[in-house]
């Protein structure tokens, strides 16, 4: 069971780095080692649809790995019942980004990790 846990999480990561690589620029600029909590609440809060396309993607991704069994994202637990929707997930974590915008030097799988963690704790 464990092995199909990170099956799922090698192709989560594959659709994310696809997701960034489509908006990287083509120029010599060097890609950053990570996404920032500042560059995913820069992308939601765009209006551009390869942005958004960001956005949705990577918090989506996040959270679809939180939902494995005993699946750890940058040390943080979060435990997703299921039940919750695509846009509640969304919400939740573009609310925490906007609410803690001193937070966005930090790596963005770990804040939308905790943002998900603090609505749905592992009890």
């Amino acid at each position: 069971m464990e092995s199909g846990a990170v099956m799922i999480s090698g192709v989560v990561s594959s659709l994310t780095m696809a997701v960034l690589f489509v908006n990287m620029p083509l120029s010599g600029e060097a890609w950053p080692p990570y996404l920032t909590g500042a560059d995913l609440a820069a992308a939601c809060a765009s209006e551009e649809p390869a942005q958004q396309g960001l956005c949705l993607g990577y918090i989506r991704g996040v959270a679809d790995v939180l939902g494995g069994p005993g699946a750890i994202v940058d040390g943080i637990l979060a435990c997703l019942p299921g039940g919750e929707t695509g846009e509640q997930v969304v919400t939740l974590v573009k609310d925490y980004l906007a609410k803690n915008p001193q937070l966005g030097n930090l790596k963005a799988d770990g804040l939308v990790a905790y943002a998900l963690s603090l609505s749905f704790p592992c009890e």
